[in-house]
């Protein structure tokens, strides 16, 4: 049986029987330049353009004019797919890493991260590899983190210090501090 999706209220909709979307069209929810897809469109369309619903909407006339959608995308995490949903919408949507992706219509599958720019674990590995070879245990994120992390405990370090002088009661100015962190 096919899967109507609708795009309404600024949403994808769906899936949806035949019967269900007769029933959104006769109730007014669906208008004549409503967006609609199924598994087998190249790309969204208006709803009054399909023949099985045209019959509907004779003599209707268009709340809008149609002007070509955004491209529209299916993910799939694991083996369950959803969607469709606009490149915008991805990137607001939490994804595993190993999540994929492909245009409505198309059967090619792809990393998330080409749409969200997060590291997948295959980028990860990359970049794990390319440090080995350039002689460094690190990676450049486990250096910042290692940088920051010693500048926080050197920040705390430093106002403990100038805390206990302050309530030990000595009010002398206390003695510069020279920290060696080379090594």
């Amino acid at each position: 049986m096919r899967q109507y999706y609708l795009y309404l209220e600024e949403q994808n909709k769906g899936p949806y029987s035949i019967d269900e979307v007769e029933s959104l069209i006769l109730t007014g929810e669906v208008k004549s330049d409503s967006y609609i897809w199924y598994d087998g469109l190249s790309d969204w369309c208006s709803i009054s353009s399909l023949d099985e619903f045209s019959e509907y909407f004779i003599d209707q006339p268009q709340s809008h004019p149609i002007h070509p959608q955004e491209k529209r995308y299916f993910v799939k995490i694991k083996e369950q797919q959803i969607g469709p949903f606009t490149e915008a919408e991805i990137k607001k949507i939490e994804l595993p890493k190993h999540a994929k992706f492909t245009e409505a219509g198309s059967n090619d599958w792809k990393p998330i991260s080409l749409i969200t720019g997060a590291k997948n674990d295959d980028d990860e590995k990359e970049e794990e590899e390319k440090t080995k070879e350039n002689g460094s245990r690190l990676t450049r994120g486990q250096k910042i983190v290692a940088l920051v992390s010693i500048g926080l405990i050197l920040a705390v370090g430093l106002a403990s210090l100038f805390i206990v002088k302050y309530f030990t009661g000595k009010k002398e100015k206390p003695a510069d501090l020279t920290i060696d962190v080379t090594h």
